[in-house]
């Protein structure tokens, strides 16, 4: 991960929904308030640590080098914009700055095996908090967020790989690099 303050904030959040599952796992217990209470908060903290992650990553990137103007447009289009985690969006937001850095994006995500997985694990994410945020009740169990929380983590992952790598040349670099661990 290029961006430190994204690194610590998926990190943070990995390490509250551990505790988390610390907390919850001698229970056992679906139904218990606690359970739901913790859940409840793990799927908010969780769906807006990857809205901070993928905003971060998108205006720090493209604010790189720019006058204080730029930067502070970009903060309030997008880190301060209401933007759920969502793959139109993200793909809206890298057309509007880099039609190029959106296709890789796409062309990385296509290449995860379980592409199909990771999108469905942000849109149920982003689904159970909208849910709550607009009065409703979550009955997902802990272990669907901490999933969903991990799939999600991998698409913020891809797409930091997408802003900082400048070429297809570079991305078959980092794919044999990666092979090679």
């Amino acid at each position: 991960m290029h961006n430190p303050d994204v690194k610590r904030a998926l990190k943070d959040c990995m390490g509250e929904l551990v505790d988390i599952q610390k907390i919850l796992l001698p229970t056992n217990i679906r139904l218990n308030k606690i359970t739901k209470y913790l859940t409840n908060y793990s799927i908010i903290k969780a769906c807006g640590t990857i809205e901070y992650a993928y905003k971060c990553l998108i205006a720090d990137y493209f604010g790189e080098a720019q006058s204080e103007y730029i930067k502070n447009f970009l903060s309030k289009r997008i880190r301060d914009s209401s933007a759920n985690p969502d793959m139109s969006i993200i793909y809206g937001m890298l057309n509007s700055f880099d039609k190029n850095i959106e296709k890789r994006f796409k062309d990385l995500l296509k290449q995860e095996l379980n592409r199909n997985i990771l999108v469905s694990s942000l849109n149920s994410l982003r689904t159970e908090r909208n849910t709550l945020a607009h009065g409703g009740s979550s009955i997902i169990p802990f272990s669907d967020v901490l999933k969903y929380f991990k799939d999600s983590r991998r698409i913020i992952q891809i797409l930091d790989n997408s802003l900082y790598f400048s070429s297809t040349t570079d991305i078959a670099v980092f794919f044999v690099k990666i092979s090679s661990l």
